[in-house]
Parts: structure tokens; sequence; C-alpha cells
């Protein structure tokens, strides 16, 4: 199911029926769009917007003859800028498929490394960053030819993926730290120039998850433990990072984070079938609004 909210009133509007295991959501760049992948299937569904109905079903099973995995477990979702591409992460196969959105075909099959999740593309276009959870590391590949121009290694089970407000570096959460850092999570700065991990910058507590970066410049973490906490990040002040810990009893174990698109909220997705809505300056005014079952958020 896909709850639409309306983001005014924070009430829900209505409740989108959809295929099992939904999982990652991308609002097409036109906003007419969402796209929903599902996790342990093949499928991404597309929700009309005006309507909130699902128009169409993508259905990636047998997109390669050679290997019958191909698209299976979709996870991540990205556009490039004109939102004629669409490029969906396959946990299962090890391999990013890209789409044409005006006909929903496959165009290429793209192969990265060990269980790809999240996806985050250049402002340029010409590179896309992927996620590789197994082997700790991000593929950097050139988005006209499909072909690997890097491979990035980072932190311990790297998670997610973010482009930097000014456009010039990739941040890559990790859920622990290597070596001595094993009991921290890890954020990972990557120079988008040069394609090499430039600092990293440890956490205070296990596990750094979903990330988004505010029109400010600061990069908001959520960090998916049972106590609820949120970082911010603060690239003009060293890299700085500051902790709040959702008030007990609001937020359990999180999930997903994204940011209204003027900055004005962020909103986070809890274990215990809440969104949850935190004005970030100060990160005070924090409402919760029981939806059903969910684990992700898009706030646009």
């Amino acid at each position: 199911m896909v709850s639409v909210i309306d983001l005014k009133t924070n009430t829900i509007l209505t409740n989108i029926a959809v295929s099992e295991r939904p999982w990652g959501v991308g609002v097409h760049p036109d906003a007419k769009k969402v796209y929903i992948t599902h996790s342990s299937t093949f499928k991404v569904s597309v929700i009309d917007v005006e309507s909130n109905t699902v128009e169409s079903i993508i259905d990636l099973e047998g997109i390669d003859p050679n290997n019958i995995d191909a698209g299976f477990n979709p996870i991540g979702i990205a556009f490039n800028t004109d939102g004629s591409r669409l490029y969906v992460t396959s946990a299962s196969s090890d391999n990013v498929i890209e789409i044409n959105t005006a006909t929903n075909a496959v165009l290429n099959i793209i192969p990265v490394g060990s269980t790809p999740t999240n996806i985050a593309l250049s402002p340029d276009d010409s590179k896309m960053y992927v996620v590789n959870q197994n082997d700790n590391s991000v593929s950097v590949i050139n988005t006209n030819t499909g072909a690997s121009i890097s491979t990035i290694n980072v932190q311990e089970t790297p998670v997610d993926v973010a482009i930097s407000a000014d456009g010039t570096k990739v941040y890559v959460s990790n859920r622990e730290g290597l070596g001595n850092n094993v009991t921290k999570g890890a954020i990972s700065i990557i120079d988008i120039s040069s394609n090499t991990v430039v600092e990293t910058v440890f956490t205070d507590t296990q596990r750094a998850a979903e990330m988004a970066v505010h029109p400010s410049g600061n990069l908001y973490t959520q960090h998916g433990n049972s106590d609820g906490t949120l970082s911010r990040m603060e690239p003009a002040n060293g890299n700085n990072l500051i902790y709040y810990d959702i008030e007990s009893g609001v937020a359990n174990a999180l999930n997903g984070l994204d940011i209204k698109e003027d900055g004005s909220r962020l909103y986070l997705t809890e274990g215990n079938d809440k969104v949850i809505i935190i004005n970030p300056m100060p990160n005070t005014d924090v409402t919760s609004i029981p939806v059903a079952n969910i684990s992700r958020v898009n706030g646009n």
C-alpha cells in the first residue's frame, strides 16, 4: 500500500493498493508520476499523481535470457534531470536497470558490485554512483555508455548515497566503520572530480542509514536505532555532527528519510507505522501521522 499525505494538513488523502513489498519511492521530475520498487519481486509500479492510481507495472522478469535473476529484487530509484531515464538497482542480480520512462522499455542492464541498493546521479547526469552493500564499495558508471569508470572502497555495509548541495561531493552512509571503528557508523565523503574518498566522518552511534541533503547544504542522516537518532552534518562547519533524539514514544526504529524541497520539513518513517514530520530549524515541532506498515517516504 502507498499512503498519499497532504503536506499542508498532514492528513492522509488516500491509500493506493499496489503489488506486494513496496520499497523504493521515486517522484518523476515532472511530478506527474511516482515510481515504486517492490523488493523480492520483478516489479516497479507507476502511479499517476492526478488520479492516485497505478497506471502501469514495469515487469523486469526475463529481461536477460542469460540471467534469470536480472531485474529481481528492485530497490533503489534515480532519474536523470529531464526524467527520460529511470535507473533501478536489482539487488539480487548485481545490476542497474536503465528504463525509458516514455515507453517503460528496458534500455540497458549495467553490471555493478555485490548487492546494489541505492543510487544517485551527478548533477550533469554523466555519472551514477551505486552503493554495493555486500562488497563495501561504490560503483561509478558512465551513464552514456554504461561502462564502469571506477570502483571506490568505502566503510562496512554502505547503505545510502546522496549528492552534496553544491554538486561537488558524494555522501555515502555506512552501517559500520572498518577496523577499530566497528562500533560506529560512518559517512564517506567522495570528491566527484577525482572519484576518491577525501574524508570519513565517524558517528557516535552504530549504523548510519538513509540520508537527505537540506537546501542549506547540511546532511541529515537517520541511524535506524531503537531510540530514534537523527544527525545533522554541517559541511560549512568542518562536517561537525549534531545529534537529535526524536522523542521517546514518537520514534523508535527509523527507516526512510526525505526533505521537503524548500527545506521547511523533514519526513521520516518509523518502524511502528508512522510518518514523523520535523521542523529542521531548530528540529522542533515533532508531529507523527499513523499510516499502514510503511518503510520509505518521499516528501515532494
